[in-house]
């Protein structure tokens, strides 16, 4: 849901009037000397991505004008990419994919400021505490920054695998622009069914629950929610999600840049703090209503919607949950725990693997099995207490 979170620090003209003016100035210096950097680096390498105007004031003469990179505002990424000498063939599926980067991360920008000014008219929940938003933010930066780190790498490994051993199966439809929303919506559906059992093996199984623990903890559901996952997420995403599909589909770069675009906007629009209710048609997409009961304490919600966008998978599985009229639970987990600072949200995960870890080789020196009794459904409490 993040993808595109990463060049929006260095957006440009984002936020030029009001606070900030600080950051905003260190953010144009290091983005602009950074463009600089990269754009001689490339030019020099004779790299084949896509041409560029050169943004001004670089200190140096621009070769024809021109300059070879992946725009202005992506330059912490294209920086990081050519630290772990990413082959040119995967330089340039990037720069194909970033090929409308700077529209896409406006738009981006844009609809994440619309809905919370919606928001703000409509709430579900009322007077959401401001600091809750502010970590949020905050705290995405943090995640900006660490897998601009690691996903060059895993990129670098994962390209060659799905190149030598994809199917490559084609979803290419004709040009025009209603031909292409229907790749991009029958690529949705094919992610969605991926992310469906990958979300859900989150919430079942004890270890891998910690790393989505993060996104549950927030007590204040709103736009930003869908920005707050741990830094450890998005490489397992790239494992269990995108290499399966991109194992079986072959997809055009300009598409997957798009698509990304999708998953941000509806990222933004399932989380958001609205009263907003689909009614009979809950059952087609995904809504912030709909969604708002998968984040619920209520225990009869527990475990309960986990598609992305389409119920259905969630109706042919056995885990859809359809809210009642003008039901918005609260949300956060079951045991309050508060993961709001950065030193929690960085390292909770970790902790609770030490402790998973520790209590295994405690029951194995125990004489007898240790088992947690199960709860009035039958089922195990390893994680409930948690969530």
């Amino acid at each position: 849901m993040t993808t595109w979170i990463i060049g929006l620090p260095l957006c440009p003209r984002l936020g030029e009037s009001g606070g900030f003016t600080a950051s905003r100035q260190v953010i144009a210096w290091s983005s602009r000397h950074a463009a600089c950097a990269l754009s001689g680096f490339l030019t020099d390498h004779s790299l084949p991505t896509a041409t560029i105007d050169t943004p001004p004031s670089c200190g140096r003469p621009p070769a024809g004008g021109r300059y070879t990179a992946l725009r202005t505002n992506t330059s912490f990424v294209s920086i990081a990419l050519t630290a772990f000498h990413l082959p040119t063939d995967s330089m340039q599926y990037l720069a194909d994919a970033l090929a409308n980067f700077q529209v896409q991360i406006r738009l981006v920008a844009i609809i994440f400021v619309i809905a919370m000014l919606i928001e703000a008219l409509r709430p579900a929940q009322r007077r959401q505490p401001w600091r809750n938003v502010a970590f949020n933010i905050g705290y995405t930066a943090f995640i900006v920054l660490v897998n601009v780190l690691l996903l060059p790498p895993l990129l670098h490994f994962l390209q060659p695998l799905v190149q030598r051993h994809g199917l490559q199966i084609p979803i290419h439809f004709p040009d025009g622009l209603g031909w292409q929303a229907l790749q991009a919506l029958v690529f949705l559906f094919i992610h969605d069914f991926f992310y469906y059992w990958f979300h859900r093996a989150q919430h079942r199984f004890s270890f891998a629950w910690p790393l989505h623990k993060l996104h549950h903890a927030d007590e204040s559901v709103n736009v930003t929610t869908s920005l707050r996952h741990h830094w450890l997420e998005e490489p397992f995403r790239a494992w269990l999600i995108l290499v399966p599909i991109g194992l079986i589909f072959d997809q055009k770069p300009v598409t997957i840049g798009w698509i990304a675009t999708l998953l941000s906007l509806f990222g933004f629009f399932v989380h958001m703090n609205v009263r907003l209710s689909f009614g009979s048609g809950t059952w087609i997409f995904a809504g912030p209503q709909w969604h708002r009961l998968h984040h619920s304490i209520e225990p009869q919600h527990a475990d309960r919607n986990f598609a992305a966008f389409f119920p259905i998978f969630d109706i042919a599985f056995g885990t859809y949950c359809k809210p009642g009229h003008d039901e918005y639970p609260a949300t956060g987990l079951h045991s309050r725990e508060n993961l709001n600072s950065p030193w929690r949200a960085v390292v909770s995960p970790f902790t609770d693997w030490a402790r998973m870890f520790g209590k295994q080789a405690i029951t194995q020196q125990q004489p007898g099995p240790v088992q947690q009794p199960p709860d009035q459904n039958g089922n195990a409490a390893a994680n409930q207490d948690a969530r």
